[in-house]
């Protein structure tokens, strides 16, 4: 599902509210906006009933390079963690497991 699939579907369930789609989808990249503010400026962001966005910083360390076998190290980075709230992993937990194109 993309952006554009997310703003049809919200003008769809709020067509009773008389917004137009081109609105969703500016609440929805104002929305985005925020939620990468905050996390840029190094704060967690808790959507309640959904999940909890984490920045974290991942110190060098030293890899092996696959193609070459020779040893690298890898630059410090932060990198954003996202640990789903407990009914969406419940809900996840029950549904029916898909499977991927590529397997058998």
């Amino acid at each position: 599902m993309i952006k554009k699939d997310i703003v049809s579907k919200l003008s769809e369930d709020s067509s009773c509210f008389k917004i137009s789609q081109k609105q969703i989808g500016d609440i929805l990249t104002k929305a985005i906006d925020i939620i990468t503010e905050t996390l840029l400026s190094g704060e967690d962001v808790l959507l309640r009933g959904f999940g909890h966005f984490k920045v974290r910083y991942r110190r060098p360390r030293i890899i092996n390079h696959p193609g070459t076998k020779e040893k690298v190290v890898s630059p410090p980075k932060n990198v954003i963690l996202f640990e789903p709230a407990r009914n969406v992993k419940g809900k996840l937990r029950l549904s029916e497991p898909k499977p991927e194109d590529n397997e058998v």
